[in-house]
């Protein structure tokens, strides 16, 4: 049986996400291979849109919808033939002198509501299990997925669990070796051919076959775990356009450090398009000879837990209902991985209360509810992250550890984010690119004997530099929250002036944190427009309509300066 079949509860799962957002699941038999077009799709769209345009190519073809529809199918084939099929959907195709539109962009000028009909109307299809052979090669053969636009196919996707023992390279495989790229989906439909796993996307433009030696995939766009994880070789050349610190700077730059024939120092390069030099040098001072790390206590897994365990969100006996599901599946699936695939989907169910307590936090209009909500997010994740590094070194015996490991793996998965508050400022067409070379750095190293690092620690944030500031670690707090990437430096120079107003320094002195509240986020707002040319970015959504963003940072700041100048004075954090 072809793998296509076991991927069922992936392409579920990528199905419904995507009809959440508008798409549409239509029906593989619709698809008319010969024609390489969903003509019930084309057809409706075209009506509802252009009626009258329509009408007149019909009188063109002796009032014979059939033949009108035939005739245009086959004309629409001929201009994507010569033109391509962006061209095609960009400026629709004549037929008989009549020029029909088959799919409406965005308009750059919104100066009306109505001027957005025709997009609105676009309609948005994706299909499951395509049959799309019209040759004897690839008869019987299916996509995973397609996608479809006013009923012309534009991607194609094959997918891949890991559950099933194959990924993203299988998936690539199936491309090269088992596609015909000559069929008509391949050579004059989509644009766009995706190898998707859950960790990871590859894409082509154009299927070649699977000839000896061929190299397809020559640039490969990562993120996470794939930033410090991926393994090749023969990788030489990367890009970068993120910021980079510390140990993150270090793993994600070494993937080039990997040995093959014939490569040498000489062939590795980083383009890099945000981080200086020097704080790249500093990032990997700390590892260049000998790092020493301190002992790690195994007890930060209980504080870790209860942290977690504060919030109203987790219940002990959905949790342990999920892990005696979990296990029973296992058990049913008897190794058989199309079954665990199936019951593995089935589990998901069971986090909806916990995932509906989170949401309800996350979407409430009282600020402190949504601070807990990301809070738990975050503790979450350091919980799951602390019991997977310390689980290996600390033979842990308590049932309650395992059950919020496991539990929390997946619930992790399915907590929703907040809206960025980002502007939907509609289609742009980039006209120039100016990219400027700013220099050409050796950030070489000299010995300077053993460096010791510090252990794992408590703290979501993981393990902590000895000199990082209170406002760093608040500041990345401030960015999982947000999605930003923000650093210190963004906001560090209205953040010391603030600290430093005398006004602001006796109230931290005379007053608990909220109380000094009504003193420092006036002046630091004063600050940070002061600075707002320097600190453009920040500045932007810092007094933009977003009020969310500014009370969150505005909160983080007034914490760390409270907390500093009372460090500063020689005073008890706790007041």
């Amino acid at each position: 049986m072809s793998p296509i079949h076991t991927e069922s509860a992936f392409g579920e799962a990528i199905v419904a996400a995507m009809v959440e957002r508008g798409w549409r699941e239509a029906r593989p038999q619709d698809y008319q291979a010969d024609l390489g077009l969903d003509t019930n799709e084309l057809f409706t769209f075209i009506g509802a849109t252009q009626p009258d345009e329509w009408n007149g190519l019909l009188t063109l073809y002796g009032g014979d919808p059939n033949e009108a529809q035939r005739g245009f199918a086959t004309r629409l084939d001929q201009a994507i033939a010569t033109n391509g099929l962006l061209d095609v959907l960009r400026n629709g195709v004549k037929d008989r002198g009549v020029r029909l539109r088959v799919a409406y962009f965005k308009p750059n000028l919104v100066a009306h509501d109505s001027v957005l009909d025709g997009y609105r109307a676009n309609r948005l299809t994706v299909v499951r299990e395509l049959e799309y052979a019209t040759k004897q090669a690839d008869w019987g053969n299916r996509l995973d997925l397609a996608l479809f636009l006013n009923g012309i196919p534009v991607a194609t996707a094959e997918l891949k669990n890991p559950l099933t023992r194959q990924g993203v390279e299988e998936a690539k495989e199936q491309y090269r070796t088992d596609r015909d790229p000559t069929e008509l989906i391949f050579t004059r439909r989509v644009v766009a051919n995706f190898a998707v796993d859950p960790d990871l996307v590859f894409v082509a433009t154009q299927l070649k076959g699977g000839g000896a030696g061929q190299q397809e995939y020559k640039i490969l766009v990562v993120a996470e775990k794939y930033q410090t994880g991926f393994d090749q070789p023969l990788l030489t050349t990367m890009y970068v356009n993120k910021t980079l610190t510390g140990i993150s700077a270090v793993q994600t730059l070494s993937r080039l450090n990997r040995t093959a024939d014939r490569k040498t120092q000489a062939d590795l390069a980083v383009l890099d398009f945000v981080n200086d030099a020097e704080d790249i040098q500093e990032s990997f001072r700390p590892y260049f000879e000998e790092a020493n790390t301190l002992p790690t206590d195994p007890n930060l897994l209980y504080t870790a837990q209860s942290r977690v365990m504060q919030a109203a969100i987790l219940s002990g006996q959905e949790m342990d209902e999920f892990a005696a599901a979990y296990f029973a599946a296992k058990e049913k699936a008897a190794g058989s991985q199309s079954k665990w695939e199936k019951l593995h989907a089935e589990l998901y169910r069971l986090l909806s209360p916990a995932v509906a307590r989170f949401t309800a936090l996350l979407e409430s209009e009282d600020e402190d509810d949504q601070e807990t909500a990301e809070d738990f997010r975050a503790d979450l994740n350091d919980y799951v992250r602390k019991y997977g590094f310390l689980a290996q070194i600390v033979p842990y015996r308590d049932a309650e550890l395992e059950r919020l490991h496991l539990y929390g793996r997946y619930l992790l998965n399915r907590l929703p984010r907040r809206a960025d508050g980002g502007v939907d400022i509609g289609e742009v067409d980039l006209s120039h690119l100016r990219v400027e070379k700013t220099g050409e750095y050796d950030v070489s190293l000299s010995p300077e004997g053993p460096a010791t690092m510090p252990g794992f620690s408590d703290g979501s944030g993981g393990a902590k530099e000895s000199e990082k500031s209170l406002l760093s670690e608040l500041i990345e707090k401030f960015n999982e929250r947000f999605g930003t990437e923000f650093t210190e430096q963004d906001v560090i120079q209205p953040f010391e002036e603030a600290k430093a107003d005398p006004k602001v320094r006796a109230a931290a002195v005379a007053n608990d944190e909220e109380n000094f509240g009504l003193v420092f986020d006036d002046v630091f707002a004063d600050k940070m427009a002061d600075h707002i040319d320097t600190i453009a970015d920040m500045g932007r959504q810092y007094f933009g309509p977003d009020k969310g963003f500014k009370s969150s940072l505005d909160r983080s700041a007034r914490k760390a300066a409270w907390r500093m100048i009372r460090r500063e004075e020689g005073l008890d954090d706790d007041f």
